[in-house]
């Protein structure tokens, strides 16, 4: 009995060495200061920054200028390109909402109501500055959070900003099956993850998610630059497309891609011109509304291609030179972007709408 109590305390003993062996291997690899920063996948990536460089100056000045943020954005644009004028915008805002209630006074054929337009429009231009300050103020806070003339890629290495374009994305597709089923409830708002100081200054660059693999190139090598000049001429990208292609295969060309949608847009266009003009004028409004779609689809086909083109450049320029298309799944918004969320959205549609 002796000889077991002996033996079980030397076994306790050993196996509180090892233990104790362990916790002091793993202070001597844990960072000075080390307060569970692990855990801290929402801190900042980049140190803020207190003044802007002159190109960022220039393009926040001219974007505030704007009657709306810009439509067709891409990962190359600056995040300025977000901005807008809040005294455009609250006009917007005011016009909108003031006339929406002097036209539904007009209809029920109150004066009082129409009269309520007025007060009801300066409110709304109140409210629509102000929104769109603080939004701009947001943006702003943004830029200072990224390097110097970063890019709206760089905006998602914030893990905080990422974690809510996935919220985001989750919430639609969950409406989205919501709708098959009145039984199914629809979700709450996406909860936003905040960012928590760490003492020391430490910067816990290793836990972040979502910053980019490699460090981004100004210059494209001379074999990229002929692969983006070819591929540009495409009527359409690459249809089957393979890991050792180049990102470059991904182009196509803005001209042809307006000249699809001015096809679309004449014949829809054309279709519906002719119904609303009706059958003695049938012709006329067919001509007219050819004209209208064409000219509308067209110039959106041919703007959303240049952003699209405009991001697989982005996308070029920060994996290693030649890289292909497997060299862009190290870029984890790019993977997340195009690989994770279409497979999310497969799965959703695929689930029984009881769920």
């Amino acid at each position: 009995m002796h000889t077991y109590k002996l033996g079980r305390r030397g076994a306790l003993a050993l196996r509180a060495a090892v233990k104790s062996a362990a916790v002091k291997r793993a202070a001597d690899v844990t960072p000075a200061g080390y307060q569970g920063l692990a855990l801290q996948q929402y801190m900042p990536v980049h140190p803020r920054r207190t003044e802007f460089t002159p190109l960022e100056q220039e393009l926040i000045r001219r974007n505030l200028g704007n009657v709306f943020p810009k439509v067709f954005k891409t990962l190359a644009d600056s995040p300025a390109v977000d901005l807008a004028s809040p005294i455009w915008t609250g006009m917007g805002t005011g016009a909108a909402l003031g006339g929406a209630t002097a036209g539904i006074g007009a209809a029920l054929g109150s004066r009082g109501g129409t009269l309520a337009g007025i007060p009801v429009a300066l409110l709304g231009a109140l409210f629509g500055a102000k929104a769109r300050i603080a939004s701009n103020q947001d943006i702003l806070e943004s830029m200072r959070r990224i390097p110097a003339d970063g890019t709206r890629r760089d905006l998602l290495s914030d893990p905080v900003r990422m974690q809510q374009a996935i919220m985001a994305h989750a919430e639609r597709l969950a409406r989205q099956q919501a709708k098959k089923s009145a039984l199914m409830p629809r979700r709450a708002g996406a909860t936003k993850s905040a960012a928590s100081p760490i003492p020391g200054g430490y910067q816990g660059l290793a836990f972040q998610r979502y910053m980019p693999t490699y460090s981004r190139r100004d210059e494209l090598t001379p074999e990229e630059q002929k692969l983006v000049a070819k591929n540009r001429k495409n009527v359409i990208p690459k249809i089957f497309t393979s890991a050792a292609d180049s990102p470059a295969v991904d182009l196509a060309s803005p001209a042809w891609s307006a000249v699809g949608g001015a096809g679309v847009g004449a014949l829809v266009g054309g279709i519906s011109g002719a119904n609303m003009a009706g059958w003695r004028y049938a012709g006329r409004g067919a001509a007219i509304g050819s004209v209208l779609g064409a000219g509308i689809l067209g110039a959106i086909a041919a703007k959303y291609r240049h952003a699209r083109n405009q991001g697989v450049l982005e996308y070029m320029h920060r994996i290693p030179p030649d890289g292909r298309r497997r060299d862009l799944y190290s870029d984890p918004v790019y993977y997340q972007k195009n690989v994770m969320n279409p497979m999310l959205a497969a799965i959703v549609g695929r689930l029984p709408s009881r769920y």
